[in-house]
């Protein structure tokens, strides 16, 4: 799909050296950015898109320990855990980039913890965003999210 131009951006400068390469292997054009999505000035910087794709860190801290040691001793802890006093702190940073650069009829995806579906609903309504649907995985947990912005 030559027409499409992607954007991926991460804290994280290895995980976009990764993403880097295998996006070379795959033979995907993708424009990597090396970017806190959490500082609001930065991501101003990003081009205004029509869909939006995320899964976002959502793990509070304080769960580490009820989790699989194979997953948290080999998985960047960057992309696990979020403070525990503020465990939603990435949706509405998407959200509100959303809510000002999303264009017209276009669309977040996003991956969910499965027990705060609603309440990360709440946060996309907050930012003007009605039309949404929760997505269940295969175990029947609800896991995604996706918003669409109306003109």
């Amino acid at each position: 799909m030559p027409q499409i131009e992607t954007y991926s951006c991460d804290a994280s400068q290895a995980a976009i050296q990764v993403a880097s390469q295998n996006a070379l292997s795959n033979r995907a054009d993708v424009h990597f950015l090396h970017l806190d999505f959490l500082n609001s000035s930065k991501r101003k910087s990003l081009p205004a898109p029509d869909i939006i794709v995320s899964n976002p860190p959502y793990i509070p801290l304080q769960d580490k320990t009820e989790m699989s040691p194979h997953v948290v001793s080999y998985e960047p802890h960057l992309a696990l855990f979020v403070s525990d006093s503020d465990p939603f702190i990435f949706y509405r940073a998407i959200a509100d980039f959303a809510s000002e650069k999303l264009n017209d009829n276009g669309k977040i995806f996003t991956e969910l913890p499965a027990d705060s579906a609603r309440d990360i609903s709440l946060v996309f309504r907050s930012y003007g965003f009605e039309f949404i649907e929760i997505r269940k995985h295969i175990q029947g947990k609800d896991r995604m999210l996706k918003a669409t912005r109306l003109p």
